[in-house]
């Protein structure tokens, strides 16, 4: 089977449009819906059978944000975004000594005198949504965090798990990494923080197009995610994904196809790809009959390492290693499971899945949820690249009557999806 390559130049032409043109896409809001909008007049294009799956959200506005500290008895301002969906102070702001927290942890809280403070906490909310609840309920006024993992001098946005919102019941903002670090090293006595947040009820939306097999067989899936945080254009996370697997619709279409192959571009990932959650709770859509679930998100920068996250079986993993080879990519294949992109409510119902992404730091990428995240920082051949290997996938698959893989997950996988949904899913979805 030939390889199907990417076109860097349409691939580009496509990232214009969302970042250049719509621009920011925040879940619920109008440059979100302007995203699914174009997405679906490409797909339509290309003669694809294509519907949009609206679902609801809430959507957020910053209206204003201020911080300040007291050093030796005198205010100084520092830099401060709000956690999305945060409530808002009051008009006059909070005032209120500085609790220092640590990691967040129960005995961490518990030796800080936390009544009526508001605590600055080293990180975010990783430790699950119990660790949001503690904070939450445990006196704190208000809440400062860091995401150590960038330590730079820009805002990061910070966002919560769709579930997880109705649990911030406290005003909550990041601050930057160097921020927090002169707060700590001053000691820092006093804070004063006002933030004025609209918090609203709106629609996210699915963007779901599908090439037909002329077999009624299980189809396989090509995603990305159209939305972005609050402070960014999204360049690679994800338009780069999205267009990525626009570009896959434009090369598989014509092909002979056993096996229906399905594009989606979900709404609302950056509420813990709660636009891929209900996708797969609409029983329409036949979530768990999926073959193989390819997700690309965050795969488009000049420089990195591409990785290939293979949830399911060993041979799942040989298999993309040899059709990763055969498209000429070079990427490291792991066996891991992980909650924090498209692919997992696909895991959780059973379905194997590849999640492609390319990192740039230890950690992740450095322009990560921050204002850097433009067609800077984006390469035309490594998204044409990823686009290729992930448009070959589905065209190997695609010509098949059997998968050359088992469906089931090893032991491990198994034991991991049941702590996400211990931790971080099940309790506290409606």
């Amino acid at each position: 089977m030939s390889v199907l390559a990417a076109n860097p130049d349409r691939l580009m032409q496509d990232m214009s449009v969302l970042c250049n043109d719509i621009g920011v896409r925040l879940a619920g809001s109008r440059g979100e819906a302007q995203a699914a909008e174009f997405v679906a007049s490409r797909f339509h294009e290309l003669g694809l059978d294509t519907r949009i799956q609206e679902f609801p959200c809430l959507t957020y506005a910053p209206q204003q944000e201020g911080l300040r500290i007291k050093v030796g008895g005198r205010w100084r301002a520092s830099r401060c975004t709000s956690v999305a969906h945060s409530p808002s102070t009051p008009s006059e702001g909070i005032e209120g000594r500085i609790a220092y927290l640590g990691k967040g942890t129960p005995a961490e809280i518990a030796r800080a005198d936390t009544n009526g403070a508001i605590g600055l906490m080293w990180g975010t909310i990783g430790g699950g949504a119990s660790t949001l609840e503690r904070l939450c309920n445990c006196g704190l006024a208000a809440l400062l965090m860091v995401d150590e993992r960038y330590p730079f001098d820009w805002p990061i946005a910070v966002g919560l798990p769709a579930g997880w919102i109705k649990l911030l019941t406290i005003p909550a903002a990041a601050v930057p990494y160097p921020a927090a670090w002169e707060i700590m090293r001053s000691g820092a006595t006093d804070a004063q923080l006002r933030l004025q947040v609209e918090v609203t009820p709106s629609v996210s939306q699915n963007v779901i197009a599908e090439l037909p097999g002329h077999k009624g067989l299980a189809p396989v899936i090509i995603s990305g995610h159209h939305d972005t945080v609050i402070n960014c254009v999204g360049a690679d996370d994800n338009a780069a994904g999205t267009v990525c697997a626009i570009e896959a619709a434009r090369l598989l279409q014509g092909q002979n196809l056993r096996r229906p192959v399905r594009f989606i571009a979900f709404g609302a990932e950056e509420q813990l790809s709660e636009g891929a959650r209900m996708y797969a709770l609409d029983p329409r859509n036949q979530a768990g009959e999926t073959a193989l679930a390819v997700n690309l998100d965050a795969v488009g920068t000049w420089a990195g390492e591409d990785l290939a996250f293979v949830t399911g079986a060993r041979e799942l993993m040989s298999y993309t290693r040899k059709r990763l080879r055969e498209a000429d990519m070079i990427a490291t294949v792991k066996g891991e499971i992980s909650p924090y992109s498209d692919q997992y409510p696909f895991n959780r119902v059973g379905v194997p899945s590849v999640w492609f992404y390319r990192m740039n730091t230890a950690d992740g990428r450095w322009h990560h949820h921050a204002s850097h995240d433009n067609l800077d920082v984006i390469s035309p051949q490594a998204l044409a690249m990823t686009a290729t290997a992930a448009t070959h996938i589905a065209h190997d698959l695609a010509a098949r009557d059997e998968m050359p893989f088992p469906r089931e997950f090893p032991a491990s996988h198994q034991r991991a999806i049941a702590g996400f949904e211990r931790d971080v899913f099940g309790p506290y979805e409606d």
